[in-house]
């Protein structure tokens, strides 16, 4: 069964920021043969933005933050060789659902 998806809007915002880089000042400093202190705030800089603009290119997370994603309306793809249905998320790896919220067909919110 092949996938259609239909077009769907959805919002995606973070609302936990990354508590660590990937790659860490020490690493990257040993890396650089930097030996000096004065420019570790400009070196955490450059981890973040490496760590951001790979993120926001490839669509993954590269270490863990929370996000919550609001979709217009809900939309599954579907497996084309196990028939199975599933809603693709517009970022991963996914580490765990902490909950789903969606308003059913009379009106009411459900959780």
């Amino acid at each position: 069964m092949p996938s259609v998806r239909p077009t769907s809007r959805f919002t995606l915002r973070q609302t936990v920021g990354p508590t660590s880089e990937p790659v860490q000042r020490a690493y990257f400093k040993a890396h650089s043969r930097s030996d000096i202190d004065d420019e570790d705030s400009v070196i955490d800089g450059y981890l973040a933005a490496g760590r951001s603009l790979l993120e926001r290119q490839y669509h993954f997370q590269a270490v863990t933050a929370t996000w919550r994603l609001r979709l217009d309306e809900l939309t599954y793809d579907c497996d084309e060789f196990t028939g199975l249905q599933y809603i693709s998320l517009p970022r991963g790896p996914l580490q765990a659902v902490t909950g789903v919220t969606y308003i059913d067909s009379t009106g009411a919110t459900q959780t």
